[in-house]
């Protein structure tokens, strides 16, 4: 184990010797992941279609709670037939 310890240190000593690996290791990754998330990184949402029955107030209800929030964009279905055709054609 001590061995491993020894190569591991060698290692990490000889990677930071050199001021221009610190760059390539740490601040390069960053810079790409936020440059990579700003151009990537928006303008999804994700389509739901919800059942609602005519008589059914409890799916009413689940229906304008995720109608509400910002994470989805919900589309009300009449029936779960009307649903799968929406999904098939890629509305939702």
């Amino acid at each position: 184990m001590s061995k491993t310890l020894v190569i591991a240190g060698n290692s990490l000593r000889r990677l930071f010797r050199d001021r221009s690996n610190l760059f390539f290791v740490f601040v390069l990754p960053m810079v790409l992941i936020l440059v990579l998330g700003l151009v990537f990184g928006s303008g999804f949402t994700t389509l739901v279609a919800v059942v609602v029955p005519a008589n059914d107030d409890r799916a009413r209800v689940l229906y304008e709670e995720i109608a509400d929030t910002t994470a989805f964009e919900a589309s009300e279905a009449d029936d779960e037939a009307a649903a799968r055709r929406r999904l098939r054609r890629n509305d939702i």
